[in-house]
């Protein structure tokens, strides 16, 4: 060779021994799973399912004003609006296609992540990275619940897709992004707050602020105004959301529960009535409406009709309890994640020294933490921790791909990946089975309740016992709960003979009542399962 001759550069030789992995067939096979696991669970209904699509059908009747409210963020109910729309007032039809929006949020979301992990991951470790985000994605953000945080995580992708701004198309695109994401989910506005000023520091020292970053601020706060300003015009006083306040107090304050299902404080909607045993129980007679359960679609409303004194406060011993739990979250879902990142990005290795640095995205890992932590010290889930993880992910890879890069322990990362998909294929197989147990145990009742919702005009039931397994089938077949009896007066009331009972409850609520709608826990072995009864008039 000559002296002349340029030397092969080291990064490319080395580059040359790494196949780039063919992400678009772990992609089609998670896109199989997602439709085959979406078809499975399209009856699946949570209630917080039933308040985002009641908001919704609000929404497309034009009753926007009484859709808007701080608790139950707009941003996936409007998504679902041109589902109402073709459902027709057919809420069963409603459901499905709910169920396949949410097929499409997932399939978004994966091929989202192709296109990042290719964008931000090195070549060596692409493949055990993107198994991680699907791990995220199929099993964190579960489409099973008609919740927005597939939606939430499908803008978290995009955001990640779209840095660095170089453009000012580029800060439009990012702000719209950033802009739906608050929409979709307003309690994300602490990350969104440490997002502002990891951008301030990060451009500090510049000699000029860009111009991309300008755009992208702005655009962003423009979308959120269009919800921040009507709320706080309705409300009274300017306000993100009443999310924070109340899931502190009912999370880290001193009552039981949220719902009149065990909550024995005082509530303008709370009566007296008097058993024909003598004995006087306390039943709460819902406010005039169209929610299928008015403490649960109004949270906000509902808290304001207890008494000032009784108000839930802080107490250390529920709080301690709660934090508890919240580190068992953290640890079975968290920690994992952020453990192999790192562990990734340590067996990952460059031609030289230099090939990867720095160590993190220090903006992109800062919103993350502030994610996780902001839901770990009031209320945590995998889905609500699920966007914090896909930022905390990608964090461990700063810069755009770099070549001539290997793996330490190949081995282990190909074990990493496999592992990963074993795990979202069992868990995925547990919750298929989790839904034709389910419609397996609600077949015969629902059969009953279609021959009922024919024969009669009105919609109004008494439910005795908890709301969560009743909530769902009620709002379906366009029932609502017009009475609830918690559990403890349930109690005292099913010792009533049947007849005698279904006679005080026909005669002290008025002939609007067509059923009582039972929810009895049973213990089963070493777990509860609750067993719904409708007793029509």
């Amino acid at each position: 060779m000559s002296r002349n001759t340029p030397r092969p550069a080291l990064a490319d030789s080395a580059a040359a021994a790494v196949t780039p992995p063919r992400l678009a067939i772990d992609a089609l096979l998670a896109t199989l799973v997602v439709v085959v696991f979406g078809y499975v669970v399209a009856g699946a209904l949570t209630p917080d399912g039933v308040a985002y699509l009641e908001n919704a059908e609000l929404i497309a009747a034009g009753r926007t004003w009484q859709a808007l409210q701080g608790y139950w963020s707009p941003g996936y109910s409007l998504l679902m609006v041109p589902a109402v729309w073709m459902a027709r007032g057919d809420r069963s039809t409603l459901l499905a296609l709910a169920h396949g929006v949410q097929i499409a949020l997932a399939l978004t979301a994966i091929w989202l992540g192709v296109a990042v992990v290719r964008r931000r991951v090195p070549v060596a470790a692409q493949r055990a990275v993107f198994w991680t985000c699907l791990w995220v994605v199929l099993r964190w953000l579960s489409q099973e619940l008609l919740t927005p945080d597939l939606l939430l995580g499908v803008s978290v992708l995009g955001v990640l897709a779209c840095l660095p701004a170089v453009t000012t198309r580029d800060g439009v695109t990012l702000g719209v992004l950033v802009g739906l994401a608050f929409l979709a989910k307003t309690s994300i506005w602490p990350s969104l707050a440490v997002a502002g000023g990891a951008m301030i520091v990060h451009h500090w020292k510049a000699p000029r602020w860009p111009r991309p970053t300008t755009v992208s601020m702005t655009v962003a706060a423009l979308i959120a105004a269009t919800f921040v300003i009507p709320l706080s015009v309705k409300v009274g006083h300017v306000t993100l959301g009443g999310v924070g306040s109340l899931n502190a107090g009912w999370y880290l304050g001193d009552l039981n529960q949220r719902t009149p299902d065990v909550d024995q404080r005082f509530h303008e909607a709370r009566r007296s009535a008097l058993l024909p045993s003598g004995e006087t129980i306390e039943v709460y007679e819902m406010p005039p409406g169209t929610a299928t359960y008015a403490p649960w679609a109004r949270p906000e409303e509902w808290a304001t009709g207890f008494r000032a004194s009784e108000q839930p406060t802080w107490n250390a011993a529920q709080a301690k309890i709660v934090w508890k739990l919240n580190g068992l979250v953290a640890l079975r879902w968290l920690l994992p994640l952020v453990a192999g990142a790192l562990a990734l990005r340590w067996m990952t290795r460059g031609a030289n020294r230099r090939a990867i640095r720095p160590l993190l995205d220090w903006p992109v890992a800062a919103v993350g933490a502030a994610g996780a932590a902001a839901f770990l010290v009031v209320h945590a889930e995998a889905r609500l921790l699920a966007p914090s993880a896909l930022l905390l992910l990608f964090a461990a890879w700063p810069e755009p791909v770099r070549r001539g890069t290997t793996l330490r322990t190949p081995l282990l990362a190909a074990v990493f990946a496999g592992a990963l998909a074993l795990h979202i294929a069992s868990d995925l197989w547990v919750a298929a089975e989790r839904a034709r147990s389910r419609a397996m145990e609600e077949h015969a009742l629902r059969a009953h309740l279609t021959e009922k919702a024919a024969s009669h005009t009105q919609r109004n039931v008494v439910l005795v016992g908890p709301f969560g397994p009743w909530v769902a089938i009620l709002w379906e077949y366009r029932l609502r709960v017009q009475v609830q009896i918690g559990e403890q007066a349930g109690a005292k009331l099913a010792a009533l003979p049947a007849n005698q009972r279904l006679w005080w409850i026909r005669d002290r609520f008025g002939r609007s009542i067509v059923g009582v709608a039972d929810a009895t826990t049973r213990t089963v072995g070493a777990s509860t399962r609750n067993e719904l009864v409708f007793t029509s008039f």
